[in-house]
């Protein structure tokens, strides 16, 4: 993986990870993708043995002299991964390493000027983000470049819960006519997607509960899923730009 003189550190040296859910855990990793999910109110809806737990070493957190949990996100949503993906997998993987060195007031203003840059590269197509990510390398200060990727990440992150919160409202929707449980209809709706078809097989059978109301189910499941059908295209498609970006910002990185 190294080709030049781009520092790494390991990163069982920044988190650690578990097979079983931990009150310590930052963010979750689904074994058969490289998807990454904040811990939040929604994570019990899945199976622990879907996941790797992710905890943060003394390396990791959220003052500025750590790695940044979005950080370590970032990097991992762009790196080639397996599937399934098994712990010795993720034993092997390096990441840039940082020196938390840039005067703060430098590195705020820097790190604003990135994110605004970031923004220009959606809207207008202006690069100018990638050349100051290079600048604040050869300045030697990487602590920039570890923000911005931050932002990015979050941003991944913002994507992710505005169509999160649509699916949910389309879970409660068809839960709210059927009369059954809208957590078990919303854990259906992430399994089985834009399959409408199968997702009304599952609800006629019984697994979100007996249905109360004798209603076309086909066609409000229909229904529902063609309204959510332009978030999930508009997320996936956001998504796929962010991490475009991120890419683009770890390649000038690797090739400093």
């Amino acid at each position: 993986m190294k080709k030049n003189s781009m520092q790494t550190i390991h990163l069982s040296d920044i988190i650690q990870l578990q097979n079983q859910p931990t009150k310590q855990a930052l963010f979750v990793i689904v074994h058969n993708k490289s998807t990454f999910i904040q811990i939040d109110e929604n994570t019990d809806l899945f199976s622990s043995k879907d996941f790797f737990w992710a905890s943060p070493t003394l390396l990791c957190g959220d003052s500025a002299q750590q790695y940044n949990p979005c950080f370590v996100m970032a990097i991992l949503s762009v790196t080639p991964l397996p599937d399934p993906i098994s712990m010795e997998t993720f034993r092997q993987i390096e990441l840039p390493k940082v020196l938390f060195t840039t005067h703060p007031n430098i590195r705020r203003s820097m790190t604003l000027n990135a994110m605004r840059m970031s923004t220009e590269l959606f809207a207008f197509g202006s690069e100018r983000v990638f050349q100051l990510a290079k600048q604040r390398l050869e300045a030697n200060q990487p602590d920039v470049v570890h923000d911005l990727l931050v932002y990015l990440m979050h941003a991944i992150l913002d994507v992710r819960r505005e169509y999160q919160e649509e699916t949910t409202l389309r879970a409660e929707s068809i839960a709210a006519y059927l009369g059954i449980s809208p957590v078990k209809v919303l854990s259906l709706l992430r399994d089985y997607g834009a399959d409408d078809i199968a997702l009304t097989d599952s609800l006629e059978q019984g697994n979100a509960g007996k249905i109360q109301r004798k209603l076309n189910t086909k066609v409000l499941v229909r229904n529902q899923i063609e309204l959510l059908t332009p978030y999930q295209q508009s997320a996936i498609s956001k998504e796929n730009q962010l991490r475009a970006m991120i890419s683009d910002v770890l390649q000038i990185w690797e090739n400093y």
